[in-house]
């Protein structure tokens, strides 16, 4: 109240005491001062008290209506907290429910495809084989032709299986590298052999080269390299209508055993519009691109995903209308093994050839392949042989390697070489692999051949033996490596014998009722056992075992494997599919594995199955299996897999 008092007396006089107390003094302003104050507070005491108090009541009913409204708000945060809570652990249980069934149906997709696979592959690697040994009959050249595009095709679907398989991998996270030691010219050169004709059938050629800088033995993942290299070069064999495709390796970088290695994959084929820049992701839209430029689908971003995983990078240039250049970067460390270099030959160099040639890629290839080993060469393109050629040039001539055209007959080319024999000039000719089946070809004496596309080690073995005629005194190892690259021709030499014995077994399985049919050649000789449930596959590699002399004992599940392996004590190896009815063979070869553990008894398992993935590979490692061979297989691979046991 004192307050209240000195606070209105200083505002309501203050005017006063600024005015008059210069004049009245101080002493009568006081005397004023009390008599108002007494009047004042006498006369409205009652309306202060009154005023003070509802103040009061107003501020403490605003102070308890804030508090009631924070309380409020502060119970509605709660709630809205707590409901947060609540839909966040249901939003957390919807999505570990919802990845749990993304992972279930991932797996369920993966084993399907899987499953999928493995249905398709086993009839695949029937097709392939009986193909084979078709080839190996007495057909026409038309007829072969027909059963090398059944070929064609099978490997045409084995690739897009792969790639649909691969795809699921790397979805699931699945996809490791798998580093292991292998000789990339051999790689390359079955690569390219295997698709060769399905660019020759176009019109187009198919050429390597690789660089003598680049190491021969190396250490990657193989089977990814190879799946990345026959993508990319059957896309350009795809989108190409005439001209070539150009496959060049070389080294980018080096550092001690380690190198970048450098693929190059060029072709003449359509191009690709600018619309297409994204053709390595997998959501590229080709469905607004023109069929005939489109080169989207999963084969590409697969490739680019390959890549990534063996520490490389991929890219591409193109122009429409005027070819595409693939190139891509892998790590590589250099290594070395037990592989006899085809390429060591005897002193070639300051040797003259001439080469006469109908395509360019043909020459570039033939070309760096001789210049590598010093060797002269001399080009000439074979519509100018009766213009530019003469005896003067022939005399100083070693060898004539001559590129045999495709619409050019046997006797038209005959007539065409005949010229050069004025000097008695070594001839070389260069040929499509299925001329190399024509009888008149085959059969001649006079003249060598080299089988396309252009092999280092072919080229200079051919020299070899015509300029120092030399057919070369060689050891099992090399036989057995020159039997993986040319073994065309040894395909040809027993081509009777084969398809006699393939017709011979067809014949003992339709009228046997044993479960475990024999076939003993030669008592001295080790025993296979081929565990295989389906006829058609177990009858091909029954076939081709015995062409080179083993004796084969047949079964058709895991039971009757386990009960051939107790009764046959010569059995040294076992050839193990996967998926069979009664008993798998991953059951069949824990059981074998533990007798011969208990008998001493050395023996060796290789799984042949149309399961391709890594954890498959592993199991089959894992249980105690010696190697492992996937489906579709070649016989080559086949006799090479038996030949490190047997």
């Amino acid at each position: 109240m004192y307050i209240l008092k000195s606070f209105l007396k200083n505002i309501i006089l203050n005017e006063i005491e600024n005015v008059y107390i210069n004049d009245i003094g101080e002493e009568y302003l006081n005397e004023q001062y009390a008599e108002l104050e007494k009047s004042f507070f006498s006369e409205y005491w009652y309306a202060w008290v009154m005023l003070m108090f509802f103040t009061t009541l107003i501020i403490i009913y605003i102070f308890y209506k804030k508090r009631i409204d924070y309380k409020k708000i502060i119970e509605e945060k709660k709630h809205e907290i707590e409901k947060y809570k609540k839909n966040k652990e249901e939003l957390e249980k919807q999505e570990s429910l919802q990845k749990e069934i993304s992972i279930k149906a991932m797996k369920a997709k993966n084993m399907i495809l899987k499953n999928m696979g493995h249905e398709i592959r086993t009839p695949l690697n029937s097709i392939i084989s009986i193909c084979d040994i078709a080839q190996l009959s007495d057909l026409t050249l038309k007829q072969k032709n027909y059963i090398e595009d059944i070929k064609i095709l099978a490997n045409n679907l084995n690739l897009t299986i792969n790639e649909i398989i691969e795809y699921s991998k790397i979805e699931s996270g699945e996809n490791k590298i798998e580093a292991n030691r292998f000789n990339l010219e051999e790689l390359v050169s079955d690569l390219i052999s295997k698709i060769f004709q399905s660019g020759y059938r176009k019109g187009i050629e198919i050429g390597y080269y690789i660089s003598k800088e680049v190491p021969i033995n190396i250490k990657s993942d193989k089977g990814k390299l190879n799946q990345v290299l026959i993508s990319l070069i059957s896309n350009a064999i795809k989108y190409t209508d005439k001209g070539y495709v150009y496959i060049k390796i070389d080294v980018k970088k080096s550092s001690e055993n380690r190198h970048i290695l450098l693929f190059k994959i060029l072709d003449t084929g359509k191009g690709m519009p600018e619309s297409e820049k994204d053709i390595f992701l997998l959501e590229s839209n080709s469905s607004q691109i023109t069929y005939n430029y489109s080169r989207t689908g999963i084969g590409l971003p697969i490739a680019k995903k390959l890549v990534n995983l063996m520490d490389g990078d991929i890219t591409y240039k193109s122009m429409l209308n005027k070819g595409t250049e693939f190139v891509f970067t892998i790590a590589a460390e250099e290594v070395s093994f037990d592989f006899v270099n085809l390429n060591e030959v005897n002193n070639l160099e300051n040797k003259n050839i001439l080469f006469i040639y109908e395509n360019d890629i043909n020459k570039n290839i033939m070309c760096k392949i001789l210049q590598e080993k010093n060797i002269k060469v001399s080009n000439l393109k074979n519509n100018e042989v009766q213009i530019k050629l003469n005896n003067e040039i022939l005399k100083n001539i070693d060898v004539i390697i001559y590129e045999k055209t495709d619409d050019e007959t046997l006797d038209e080319f005959y007539r065409e070489i005949s010229i050069f024999n004025y000097n008695k000039n070594k001839i070389i000719v260069l040929v499509n692999p299925i001329e190399v089946l024509e009888k008149d070809l085959k059969n001649n004496k006079k003249y060598d051949y080299i089988i396309k596309p252009i092999k280092k080690h072919e080229v200079y073995s051919k020299l070899e033996k015509n300029i120092f005629n030399i057919s070369s005194v060689i050891s099992n190892e090399t036989k057995k490596n020159i039997e993986k690259f040319e073994y065309v021709e040894d395909q040809i030499s027993e081509k009777r014998d084969t398809a006699n014995i393939y017709e011979e077994i067809s014949i003992n399985s339709n009228n046997s009722n044993n479960s475990n049919l024999e076939h003993t050649q030669n008592e001295n000789n080790p025993s296979i056992l081929v565990v295989e449930d389906n006829e058609t596959n177990r009858l091909t590699i029954t076939t081709l075992l015995l062409k080179k002399g083993y004796n084969i004992i047949e079964a058709t599940n895991g039971k009757e494997a386990v009960e051939a392996y107790e009764k046959h004590s010569n059995i040294k190896l076992i050839l193990m599919d996967i998926q069979m009815p009664i008993m798998n063979g991953y059951e069949a070869t824990e059981i074998i594995l533990e007798k011969s553990k208990k008998e001493n008894r050395e023996i060796n398992i290789i799984a042949v199955t149309a399961y391709v993935t890594t954890t498959d590979k592993e199991r089959c490692f894992q249980i105690g299996m010696s190697d492992y061979m996937t489906k579709p297989f070649n016989f080559v691979e086949l006799y090479e897999k038996i030949s490190n046991y047997i």
